[in-house]
């Protein structure tokens, strides 16, 4: 109640005000809005819809429309965290797609159908999401390091030989045709 007083006071003032500026010379302006939160005091008396629940409502709306996604091209898809006992931790750096055995970054329209729904393209197994770990475990030193040379993202790997290079076309070839 006693806000309810003081909200119609709050009026009361600024509509005296207001009539009172036409008589000056100079036509002050004055304005509820410039002094008080009319949106706190209209959700505080149920008058409005709180702006919370608008921007929510905003943010459901816009979530429909594309969405923007950006894919990091490193020179190494995984970051590598290993012990003295040879026990790795890999961390992918970007959105990756195992397929046949080859390793790379997919397009972005196949990125995106597998973060919405990976039911839809079966493909979508074999997608590694950024950020995604994996442990393991290596039985010796140069196993260890020849794997990690293995997951070089091939864009950057000028030594592929003819063979690689036709086998990552074929891979990368497979992802559009699933689309």
């Amino acid at each position: 109640m006693k806000v309810l007083l003081i909200f119609w006071g709050i009026i009361l003032v600024s509509m005296a005000l207001k009539f009172l500026s036409y008589f000056t010379p100079n036509k002050l302006d004055f304005s509820i809005s410039d002094y008080v939160n009319t949106n706190a005091i209209s959700e505080i008396l149920h008058l409005t819809t709180p702006v919370k629940e608008n921007k929510t409502l905003q943010e459901n709306a816009s979530s429909t429309k594309k969405v923007e996604l950006d894919i990091p091209h490193p020179k190494e898809l995984y970051t590598f965290d290993c012990d003295d006992h040879m026990e790795c931790t890999k961390e992918a750096n970007t959105y990756i797609v195992n397929v046949d055995g080859v390793e790379f970054i997919p397009s972005k329209a196949f990125t995106l159908t597998c973060l919405e729904k990976k039911d839809t393209n079966k493909l979508c197994t074999y997608f590694i999401p950024r950020g995604h770990t994996e442990s393991m475990k290596f039985d010796s030193i140069p196993m260890m390091h020849s794997y990690m040379d293995m997951t070089k993202n091939p864009e950057f790997n000028d030594d592929l030989k003819a063979w690689e290079q036709k086998r990552l076309e074929k891979a990368k070839q497979k992802i559009e045709e699933s689309l």
